[in-house]
């Protein structure tokens, strides 16, 4: 695991009272729910301290973040009080150097001289469970309530789900509602017979991200040996289904959502071809 928290003693917020924000200042006066180091790869990198309103805020103070992953730590603090209190809206504040890029990658926005995340509607229509710990959709299987088209996610949605994850790995987060409506959009038929793949390429280079084609297994593991993140459209015993996927290793990728509810699945291009795919449909939508 890259990215780990641990519980620990409290650090004192004394010193720095009086210059918290007036927002923060409230929710901090409490005792902290949760004290945290912060590890990368068995290394310390940093401390978070966790505060709970009545008002279903959750404040998130943070000191001496020091770490190559700062933006996946940031996702993994926020997915962490996200499942825990379900707040409205969670509030970071840092006691040092300021992460900007890495807050935008999570769909933060600064607000005075803290960071804000409203918590979007889908997010508890979602089951907990269909969340890995860095908040990725990895469990299609139980998204039965939530709606695509003339069906619903469970049925139809890997399509969006993969795009919505694979904007999420770019630093490109949004609403699921926004990802499945805008797909959902351009193709109503698509959200009857699952998402059509000139539509999904065409969105993603709307949303900035210039994706490229391969087509045919070897193709298609050429290609993902060169990316660094992307979808797969494979055809398997049941039918058709898009998986995203980024690059942890070399010849070694964490795919997302291709088996209902597993975390941490890493494959090779080769191994999870060998696995997963029946058949001739093997697409790959990759970046470099």
């Amino acid at each position: 695991m890259i990215n780990r928290l641990m519980k620990t003693e409290e650090f004192s917020l004394r010193p720095y009272r009086r210059d918290l924000p007036e927002a923060l200042r409230k929710i901090t006066m409490a005792i902290p729910v949760h004290t945290w180091k912060l590890y990368q790869n068995g290394r310390t990198c940093g401390m978070a301290q966790v505060y709970v309103s009545s008002m279903r805020q959750c404040a998130i103070v943070i000191k001496d973040l020091s770490t190559r992953k700062t933006a996946r730590m940031i996702a993994r603090l926020s997915e962490q009080v996200t499942k825990e209190f379900h707040p409205e809206r969670i509030l970071v504040y840092f006691l040092d150097r300021v992460p900007y890029h890495a807050m935008n990658e999570n769909a933060f926005f600064q607000k005075n001289r803290y960071f804000q995340k409203i918590i979007e509607p889908w997010r508890y229509a979602v089951k907990d469970v269909c969340f890995d710990t860095d908040g990725f959709l990895i469990n299609q299987g139980l998204m039965q309530d939530i709606p695509f088209g003339l069906f619903n996610t469970k049925s139809k949605g890997c399509g969006w789900i993969a795009a919505w994850n694979l904007l999420k790995i770019n630093g490109k987060e949004m609403r699921m509602w926004d990802c499945a409506r805008g797909l959902g959009r351009l193709n109503p038929m698509g959200e009857a017979f699952g998402q059509d793949l000139v539509s999904l390429v065409y969105w993603l280079r709307k949303q900035g991200l210039d994706v490229k084609i391969a087509v045919g297994k070897r193709a298609c593991i050429k290609a993902m040996q060169e990316s660094n993140s992307g979808i797969f459209l494979y055809s398997h015993e049941k039918g058709s289904h898009y998986t995203s996927y980024e690059k942890v290793g070399k010849n070694r990728f964490h795919f997302y959502n291709a088996v209902y509810g597993t975390t941490d699945y890493e494959r090779s291009a080769e191994v999870f071809m060998q696995e997963r795919t029946k058949y001739f449909k093997q697409v790959l939508l990759y970046l470099r």
